[in-house]
């Protein structure tokens, strides 16, 4: 077994106007925000919410945080890969100018099931740094069930316009009773964030809460705190989930994707659902469309449904299991375009082929990365 228990280190280089920042194979988003703190550097990086979560993993996902819209996914960031092949014999660099296949296939392919497998193991990663703006505001609006439908409604309208501020993200997320909060980030003083959502303000029984930082580290630390991302829970759990049509966002009403969070038997009260906002430099990275294996710059959202439950609770298990494949069965169907590497689903590694996994993750990036995988499997 490797570990890279050791490899924490975060280096920050400035590079004119910009920055980047170079990242050790064990080192979470927790080292990169600490290294933010300590240095009192006013940086964005296009990183995760959560600050336990790996670095090296988030990215070879693809890797989507809350600055994503405004700077691009995390992959959308990289400059080159560090990678130990898996005999142990070479240390690959993977960049643009290095190794372009490689770089290609890394960014998006993820690890486990999927990207790596028999290739090796990434010890470093080298990222893009955004010097950041004055001000950021983030927050929640919060509703009742009974307003679901609607608040579901004006956010697949509004948040998917081109007109919408690619600076601000608004995720969602719906807990197992039907009720909806929204969360927000972006650029900018409160003032501007509430003329932006005035809309979503003003509908009935509506709670808001917005506050201003002048710091994005201080943000995120926040954010995480509020949103329960530090704790460690002590339960099992499963999530399912897949980038949403474009075209049945656009016909949320008549496509059956409100059916999914309002109709009963699609619910459970061991699960909730979060919708993910993508859109923005997502969907028009700068490099272009094809510089990664990502295959769903298209879809305005993400969609995963995650369930809990006691450990070793069996029956509970079962039933949440029974429960999950009915509803992605629907799912798949009507709404999907296809899945996203940061959040494998075990119950299609449990059901599924190699191939036809590669297929729902990278739809007709499948073959290439395929091939990508032939030529640097030792």
């Amino acid at each position: 077994m490797v570990s890279l228990e050791q490899m924490k280190r975060v280096q920050f280089q400035p590079v004119g106007q910009e920055a980047i920042v170079t990242v050790e194979g064990a080192a979470t988003w927790s080292d990169v925000y600490a290294e933010f703190k300590r240095s009192g550097l006013i940086w964005v990086v296009s990183g995760g919410l959560c600050p336990s979560v790996g670095v090296i993993g988030f990215t070879l996902g693809g890797g989507v945080g809350p600055v994503a819209r405004q700077y691009g996914m995390a992959i959308d960031n990289v400059s080159s890969f560090e990678l130990v092949t898996a005999d142990g014999k070479r240390v690959v660099r993977a960049s643009g100018s290095e190794n372009p296949d490689l770089f290609w296939a890394l960014k998006g392919g993820g690890g486990g099931e999927l990207g790596l497998r028999n290739i090796g193991v990434v010890t470093r990663v080298v990222f893009s740094v955004h010097r950041g703006p004055d001000l950021f505001t983030w927050g929640t609006l919060c509703y009742p069930k009974e307003q679901l439908r609607t608040v579901l409604g004006m956010l697949f309208d509004k948040a998917v316009q081109p007109s919408f501020p690619w600076s601000t993200n608004l995720d969602a997320v719906i807990d197992a009773d039907g009720g909806i909060c929204l969360w927000s980030i972006g650029d900018g003083p409160k003032n501007e964030t509430s003329r932006l959502l005035s809309d979503f303000a003003e509908i009935e029984e509506a709670q808001v809460n917005l506050r201003e930082h002048n710091c994005f580290w201080e943000m995120i630390s926040e954010y995480a705190e509020e949103h329960h991302y530090s704790a460690h829970s002590n339960a099992s759990s499963l999530t399912r989930s897949c980038m949403l049509d474009p075209l049945a966002v656009e016909r949320a009403e008549s496509s059956g994707l409100l059916d999914v969070f309002s109709r009963p038997d699609m619910r459970h009260p061991s699960c909730d659902a979060h919708l993910i906002h993508f859109g923005g430099r997502i969907s028009s990275p700068v490099r272009g469309v094809d510089h990664a294996v990502f295959a769903f710059r298209q879809s305005p959202f993400f969609l995963y449904y995650g369930c809990s439950w006691p450990v070793g609770d069996k029956s509970k298990e079962a039933e949440i299991r029974v429960h999950l494949s009915c509803w992605f069965s629907f799912v798949e169907t009507s709404v999907c375009l296809g899945g996203y590497a940061n959040f494998m689903d075990r119950m299609l590694v449990e059901q599924r082929s190699m191939s036809e996994l590669e297929s729902f993750y990278f739809r007709e990036n499948a073959r290439r990365f395929r091939e990508v995988q032939r030529s640097w499997t030792v």
